[in-house]
């Protein structure tokens, strides 16, 4: 079958998916959200993956779900932007790094960094280094260059290292990142945490930074993110939810409200305004914003926040100012002094709530 062909047959499959969930998905329950969808979702994607792929085998299924649409002897290159060079956005299909140090090759970048994994991400043997669902080509020397950096906000088509000593994957990519780290994170949990790869602020979620939230809305799924995850399905197995319903993110980890493609399954207003409101009165946080003629101190209400581990303080730019350990122990104010800090915006942040406090 010609790769035009193939691919006329992938977009067809991938249009029936608009509007209502597809059969993949029957015995998900989307009224339900946060952590009970996580673990649901997770469970399916790990059940269906049926296949895993070898190191070796990477490179075929990358040939046949990363080539570019544009051009059947070419694939599309992670990070990349231009037409030629480190920043080059395609590459010749069979120019394929084998250890030889030739430049201008491409190999298999691990989006999410092998050694930011606990325990580490091992090529060895198949498993979470060798799932093409989060391996990309990438130019071998911009790949070298992102090397484990963690990911960051950026803004423009070239990829770069932030002021922050993160990864910004440029315009193009942030949002295929972030909808690859979100399966990373659910399909393999505790050993691919999103908090190893993302940096901070987390305002939305305790467990999920914000930026992949945010580049989750900004740059929306392509036809080449759906071709591809149609093409490593019919390999692995299992999907990506979130290139078939960005949604699906707004759902578990909260934030602004993603594209949602299942319009016949899931009720967006009505999940996300009692999401919202079940948050508002639960955990409270006055004065706010706090003055400058006020004691630079908050209250802190909601329930068992006596049990409560650890707060942080962030400030707007994501940098962590203070970690306390168990902040409320009971027969203590439930205060958080901020005399320190001057003014400006702040997050503060438990395993429970995230609150942006604004001092004036």
């Amino acid at each position: 079958m010609k790769i035009k062909q193939f691919f006329l047959i992938l977009l067809t499959a991938t249009l029936s998916f608009a509007q209502k969930a597809p059969s993949y998905y029957d015995g998900i329950n989307f009224k339900s959200k946060g952590y009970t969808l996580k673990k649901e979702l997770a469970d399916l994607i790990t059940k269906t993956h049926t296949k895993e792929l070898t190191y070796r085998e990477v490179w075929d299924v990358l040939k046949k779900s990363d080539l570019n649409p544009d051009n059947e002897n070419e694939v599309l290159l992670l990070y990349g932007s231009e037409s030629f060079g480190k920043h080059a956005r395609s590459r010749d299909l069979n120019a394929t790094d084998r250890g030889r140090n030739v430049p201008n090759t491409w190999n298999r970048e691990h989006t999410y960094a092998r050694s930011l994994a606990r325990p580490k991400l091992t090529t060895d043997e198949p498993g979470a280094g060798t799932d093409a669902h989060h391996l990309r080509p990438a130019d071998k020397d911009l790949n070298k260059e992102r090397s484990n950096k963690r990911f960051d906000d950026g803004k423009g088509t070239r990829s770069y290292t932030t002021n922050r000593g993160g990864w910004f994957p440029g315009d193009e990519w942030k949002g295929d990142v972030a909808r690859m780290m979100m399966y990373m994170y659910l399909r393999y949990g505790k050993q691919c945490p999103a908090d190893n790869i993302g940096l901070p602020p987390n305002i939305y979620s305790s467990d999920f930074p914000d930026v992949f939230i945010k580049w989750n809305i900004e740059d929306p799924v392509s036809d080449f993110e759906k071709r591809r995850n149609n093409v490593i399905a019919l390999e692995q197995g299992n999907r990506n939810p979130f290139i078939d319903n960005p949604y699906l993110a707004t759902l578990i980890w909260g934030g602004p409200k993603a594209e949602n493609t299942w319009t016949e399954s899931i009720d967006t207003n009505y999940i996300i305004e009692e999401e919202e409101n079940k948050q508002l009165n639960e955990y409270i946080v006055y004065p706010n914003p706090v003055r400058e003629n006020q004691e630079k101190k908050i209250m802190v209400q909601g329930e068992d926040i006596e049990n409560l581990k650890w707060l942080k303080i962030y400030n707007i730019q994501g940098e962590l100012l203070k970690h306390i350990i168990n902040p409320f122990i009971s027969g203590h104010a439930k205060t958080v002094d901020l005399s320190g800090y001057g003014k400006g915006i702040f997050i503060i942040q438990t395993a429970m709530f995230s609150k942006k406090v604004l001092v004036l």
